[in-house]
């Protein structure tokens, strides 16, 4: 049986009782998510740190998945920074990896085109 890549299957994912404890961590397309307080990127970089990078970045490459027949070279500057920033929202929120996890889910599966992230933030200064 082949694994389905949908949102819906991802966030029946993330809800699942344990997370992947080994990500290769996600870092292009102006997102960066580390575990190193002395990480840092360019002006326009979203960097993510995190006490869990390996869950986060492991979400971000669903998401690509997921989001493949949508993202191209026009917008996945946008979207993939703005996943960060909702990342960031989520942490500055108090929650807990997962939380931060659905919260992110929660925000995309609201989404009715890609673009809308880029919409929402506009600017990093929006966080």
């Amino acid at each position: 049986m082949t694994e389905k890549n949908t949102l819906p299957e991802l966030i029946k994912k993330v809800q699942a009782v344990s997370l992947p404890a080994e990500s290769e961590l996600f870092s292009g397309a102006n997102l960066i998510i580390s575990g190193d307080p002395n990480r840092s990127g360019y002006e326009q970089d979203v960097v993510v740190l995190s006490e869990d990078p390996n869950s986060l970045s492991w979400l971000v490459f669903e998401l690509k998945k997921v989001f493949s027949g949508e993202i191209n070279a026009s917008n996945k500057h946008s979207f993939f920074s703005g996943v960060g920033m909702l990342m960031i929202e989520a942490e500055k929120k108090g929650f807990g990896i997962r939380e931060q996890m659905q919260y992110v889910l929660h925000h995309l599966s609201n989404m009715k085109r890609i673009d809308e992230l880029n919409l929402r933030f506009g600017g990093r200064d929006s966080i």
